[in-house]
């Protein structure tokens, strides 16, 4: 329908604290129809959005430090990473703190990053249950332990889905926590400037790294880099897919609190609902809510003896 848009808000670590809730909350009943969609990239989206509405929308987004600058577009999409970054006592690392990082190099470089030939997809996990969905993005970076017990991110390459679907390529190479944001900046440059630009359907990293062969590939990475990386043999033992979520109630890092996690129909939230959701978070005094790589979501920062009553309230919401 040509009266509608749709609006994506970047959630860089996919997390909505509760002023953040109370005004997505607003903006889903007032301007989108009564609808909110979680997705599988962990942001929100509005659909059905008159551009009438939008400077309002932009108000509101703002007054709450939240954006939709890069969410769209041809050059780096939101960054995915755990949902319960710096809150799961058993993650690896907390990536969230170097999403944040490699998102606002992108965002305040935006000239250089702005015109890719399509867009470019990373994620970053440091999540021992490696719920970002490395296998899909077009680089990503798996975190583990060594037999030293030294945290490194094994690097894959040219994941994705849509119709040229392909599971990503490890790259052989590890990298260190503060050689991440290098790798991200030299593949985004690389592929703005080798990706191909006369045909959108051949225009992701992937048919770049086919095109060239995986080990072309690399050895640019550490052209630009200037330096090589860590020989990556081994491949980390990965979760398998099923059991990826972080569904029920769980003791978090901070003491005496816990994270919950819940499933959503495919993502679709009526408004109202969404209403309810951060009505049920303000009650309790929870931290807010963080969205997952399968359109379902967790609620954090809930102080254990309320952590029953809030899932029970989320449960006959409809959100079990």
């Amino acid at each position: 329908d040509k009266a509608y848009f749709m609006k994506r808000i970047k959630l860089t670590d996919a997390k909505m604290n509760l002023e953040q809730l109370e005004v997505m909350a607003k903006i889903g009943l007032d301007y989108a129809q009564g609808l909110v969609d979680f997705t599988d990239r962990q942001n929100v989206q509005f659909h059905y959005i008159q551009i009438k509405d939008i400077p309002a929308m932009f108000e509101l987004l703002d007054s709450v430090g939240l954006t939709s600058r890069m969410a769209s577009g041809d050059g780096p999409r939101p960054i995915m990473t755990s949902p319960v970054g710096g809150i799961d006592p058993d993650e690896i690392i907390d990536a969230s703190v170097l999403a944040q990082q490699v998102d606002t190099y992108f965002d305040e470089n935006e000239d250089r990053f702005c015109n890719f030939p399509r867009k470019y997809k990373i994620g970053i996990s440091g999540c021992s249950k490696h719920a970002v969905a490395h296998e899909i993005q077009d680089v990503a970076f798996t975190a583990f332990k060594d037999e030293n017990g030294e945290v490194l991110f094994d690097l894959t390459l040219a994941g994705g889905l849509s119709k040229s679907k392909q599971i990503a390529y490890r790259a052989n190479r590890y990298v260190k926590p503060e050689q991440v944001l290098d790798v991200a900046v030299v593949c985004a440059e690389i592929f703005r400037d080798h990706g191909n630009r006369h045909n959108r359907n051949k225009a992701r990293v992937r048919h770049l790294v086919n095109e060239w062969g995986l080990e072309k590939f690399v050895n640019e990475i550490e052209n630009q880099l200037g330096y090589k990386l860590q020989e990556g043999t081994v491949e980390p033992k990965i979760t398998p897919f099923n059991q990826r979520d972080h569904f029920g109630i769980h003791k978090a890092k901070q003491e005496g609190e816990s994270f919950i996690g819940f499933a959503t129909n495919s993502g679709r939230v009526a408004g109202e609902d969404f209403k309810a959701m951060s009505d049920i978070c303000k009650k309790y005094n929870a931290g807010g809510i963080a969205l997952t790589s399968t359109q379902n979501f967790i609620v954090y920062g809930v102080k254990d003896e309320v952590a029953q009553a809030l899932a029970d309230e989320f449960d006959a919401l409809g959100y079990p």
